[in-house]
């Protein structure tokens, strides 16, 4: 389920399902919210609505933040992809089952299976 761009909004409980999930990248389990700030209301020191966060490992987190949303998403379809993705999520929030599919696709489709 797609959600269009919406107001401002802190969920705590959606950061922590998406930190429950599987890294997007590595598959490992020490995830984290990770924002999308690119194209997102976000800025430096700004974080855009959770509507727009994804699971990423801590390293994958951090490495997103050292060399930028734009270059960091590029091989992966792009931030834009990322952005609808986390949109998807939050669509599915508490269901994980749900999310876990999304996440198969969006698998399926970065890595052609």
């Amino acid at each position: 389920m797609l959600i269009p761009k919406a107001k401002y909004v802190r969920d705590r409980k959606h950061r922590m399902f998406i930190a429950s999930l599987p890294c997007l990248i590595s598959n490992r389990d020490d995830t984290q919210a990770a924002h999308i700030r690119k194209g997102n209301g976000g800025g430096v020191g700004l974080k855009p609505s959770d509507i727009y966060c994804v699971p990423l490992s801590v390293d994958q987190h951090r490495l997103q933040g050292e060399i930028g949303e734009v270059g960091f998403w590029e091989p992966y379809m792009g931030y834009k992809r990322a952005s609808k993705l986390a949109r998807e999520l939050y669509g599915v929030t508490g269901d994980r089952g749900k999310a876990l599919e999304l996440i198969g696709e969006w698998n399926n489709e970065i890595y052609n299976l």
